[in-house]
């Protein structure tokens, strides 16, 4: 084991940082199995994460786009060519949603099967409304007598469940969206350095006037913002501690915050 921690070290150097998944992680990966098996005699198998496909894959993609619209280019102007016209969007939904299905199904990760069950009721309601949109279009375009139901007998639009689709995926992404924020604005990220810093000096001036902080206040109150306690800000600015809970309490009191928290909350909030 201390060879293969030797070995482990070294690449470690000669790879350095790098994003997970890289090909020199895979490579760093086959090299210390490889050694494991000649050393200790263990038997491992690396799955390939790589994900080249197929080179026919594409070609299949272009072909098969291509007899599309030699098809559609084919056929005389009418119902069937506009039915066709339409009908490859909704079948690439299918697809998507299959795959997904498949995913779900395939994965041994539980945290992955996990993620992809918090939206099953989006992934049913794509699937239904999928379905409505390519009976919808058949009940216009392929039956003799055009079925005018509801709405359709006086509107112009070719197809409400298509809109209904686009309408339910902008809910779902602006619900998740509104969920990130909600937990940003609750958590605020508090690290030094980067876009907050530059974000923290351009509004801390307009926040100190806003509520009257001394040029003290403003500098223990940047300290806050970036996540340090009194300890810290103390040493930071050589100030004694007892110094430092003064400031902090009147910043506290002179922005009407209750906490660190609320205090951080409303300098994002307001500025």
């Amino acid at each position: 084991m201390p060879e293969i921690l030797d070995h482990v070290a070294y690449l470690s150097q000669q790879i350095g940082p790098r994003p997970a998944g890289t090909e020199e992680e895979q490579q760093a990966a086959l090299y210390i199995t490889e050694q494991m098996q000649k050393e200790a005699g263990l038997s491992a198998v690396i799955e390939d994460f790589s994900g080249a496909g197929s080179a026919d894959a594409p070609r299949a993609i272009c072909c098969g786009a291509t007899l599309v619209v030699a098809v559609l280019a084919l056929l005389p102007e009418g119902d069937l060519r506009s039915f066709l016209f339409y009908f490859p969007r909704e079948l690439y939904l299918f697809w998507m949603l299959l795959f997904a299905g498949f995913r779900f199904l395939a994965t041994k990760d539980e945290s992955g099967r996990n993620r992809l069950r918090r939206h099953r009721w989006l992934y049913v309601l794509l699937w239904a409304l999928g379905l409505l949109i390519v009976a919808e279009d058949a009940c216009v375009f392929l039956l003799p007598d055009p079925v005018l139901l509801g709405p359709r007998a006086y509107a112009p639009e070719r197809n409400f469940a298509e809109n209904a689709l686009m309408l339910c995926c902008a809910f779902f992404a602006c619900r998740d969206a509104f969920r990130v924020l909600s937990l940003r604005f609750e958590r605020p990220p508090m690290h030094e350095g980067g876009r907050q810093e530059e974000l923290i000096d351009d509004n801390l001036l307009l926040y100190g006037k806003r509520y009257r902080l001394s040029e003290r206040e403003c500098e223990v109150l940047r300290y806050v913002l970036v996540g340090k306690d009194n300890q810290n800000i103390a040493s930071a600015m050589h100030l004694a501690l007892s110094t430092v809970k003064v400031h902090v309490h009147n910043i506290l009191q002179k922005t009407g915050q209750p906490n660190r928290q609320a205090l951080v909350q409303d300098f994002w909030k307001t500025s």
